[in-house]
């Protein structure tokens, strides 16, 4: 426990000093994320937090505005507590040294169960997103469906309406053709052909 206290102290002591340093780096971006994920070891940074820290230790002290010194002056603060907690473990003046043991190991479970929970979240969504996704297909080619059977429909109404009127038209044809032939095969005597 003390051995690991005092290298997390000489990690927490480097982003002490590193901190007022990155902007002049070569690649200051690239070193101030590499700055924040060492950072992120000894505390939580929320997002947007993080955002904030990589936008103020990027320019130089004087180029920095009070929002972005007072990150600075904060993330420093919280460095310096942390040093002290770790030198206070260090020392083994720490009555609650194994409490806080208890409440690290505490903490990683959750942590872990909190990871567990959030990739079974993932899971589900990406599931949930995918069926609605099939439902969706299976929607538009209901639609699809749908219409063709409408059409389906309107070519069959048409097709009874086609042989109705091709049924009933040779046959009034015919009958016409009869009515008005009837007078005239009257008048022509019986021993004349119809057709010359």
């Amino acid at each position: 426990r003390r051995a690991e206290a005092t290298g997390k102290r000489a990690e927490v002591e480097a982003l002490r000093v590193e901190l007022d340093t990155i902007h002049g780096s070569e690649d200051s971006s690239l070193a101030a994320e590499s700055f924040a994920a060492r950072l992120s070891e000894h505390m939580e940074i929320p997002e947007s937090v993080k955002m904030a820290i990589l936008s103020a230790i990027g320019q130089a002290p004087a180029s920095r505005d009070s929002t972005g010194a007072m990150v600075v002056q904060q993330v420093q603060e919280v460095l310096t507590g942390r040093a002290a907690e770790l030198s206070v473990v260090i020392s083994g003046s720490d009555p609650e040294a194994r409490s806080v043991e208890i409440k690290e190991k505490e903490h990683s479970v959750l942590a872990q169960e909190q990871i567990k929970a959030a990739r079974l979240y993932t899971e589900a969504a990406d599931a949930a997103v995918a069926r609605q996704s099939e439902v969706e297909t299976s929607e538009q080619m209901l639609v699809e469906l749908q219409q063709a059977a409408k059409e389906a429909d309107e070519a069959l109404e048409e097709a009874f309406a086609n042989r109705d009127l091709f049924a009933q038209g040779p046959l009034e044809a015919m009958a016409s053709l009869r009515d008005s032939c009837a007078p005239l095969a009257q008048s022509l005597p019986c021993d004349v052909p119809l057709v010359a």
